[in-house]
């Protein structure tokens, strides 16, 4: 399985210097396969065809896909359809608003979403 959190760097650093919450966020680094800045998403993540994929995502929704923030772009559920394989699972795990606007993939790629929204 592989798994790919989306969380802005700057959640982990500041639970890191925040002393009540700094073993929260040692556990996360720890023990989640991959986290990746939500801003450098596209150009950083490469996807392993033979691996399942679980991706978990929470921000700010948009009907457009889950806002990034740079150039008011976003991250598009066909970013995922162009990404799903047919020999291996991707599992969406969509906890912002508009998540429904996921829902329409195509499920004979594998493809899974479960959303918030």
């Amino acid at each position: 399985m592989f798994w790919v959190t989306l969380l802005h760097k700057s959640v982990i650093e500041e639970l890191k210097i925040n002393p009540p919450y700094k073993e929260i966020a040692l556990l996360i680094e720890k023990n989640v396969a991959q986290i990746i800045d939500i801003i450098a998403f596209e150009d950083v993540f490469e996807r392993d065809k033979k691996k399942n994929l679980i991706f978990l995502a929470s921000g700010h929704g948009d009907i457009n896909g889950l806002y990034i923030g740079k150039n008011n772009s976003y991250l598009t559920s066909d970013y995922f359809e162009s990404n799903a394989t047919y020999q291996s699972k991707t599992i969406l795990i969509m906890t912002q608003c508009f998540a429904g606007a996921f829902h329409h993939l195509d499920t004979r790629k594998n493809l899974c979403v479960l959303g918030a929204s």
